[in-house]
């Protein structure tokens, strides 16, 4: 999954953001696979995070389940440089307490 985030795949590294912050982000979940080794689509990176727990679905959005995935989601966007312009903007908050 990280490399979808990394690579900002579809936009995921920005939602991602968006649902530390608590926010909830529209998808639309199908049928996935668990064994499935393409994924191709935002959504299909959504289902296959709601499937191994990452995120749950529900009322068209997802979101981060519990605050212990929000921390480590948290941690990931703090602790990963390549992440870009998400990380120097994590850090810039955790600074000021924004």
């Amino acid at each position: 999954m990280f490399y979808y985030i990394r690579n900002n795949v579809e936009a995921v590294r920005d939602d991602l953001v968006l649902m530390v912050s608590g926010e909830r982000v529209t998808a639309a979940i199908g049928q996935f696979a668990a064994a499935s080794m393409e994924i191709n689509s935002r959504d299909q990176i959504y289902s296959a995070m709601v499937v191994y727990g990452l995120l749950t679905y529900e009322d068209g959005a997802v979101s981060i389940p519990n605050k212990e995935l929000m921390d480590k989601f948290n941690e990931l966007l703090l602790s990963k440089d390549s992440l870009g312009y998400v990380y120097n903007l994590a850090r810039k908050s955790n600074e000021t307490g924004i």
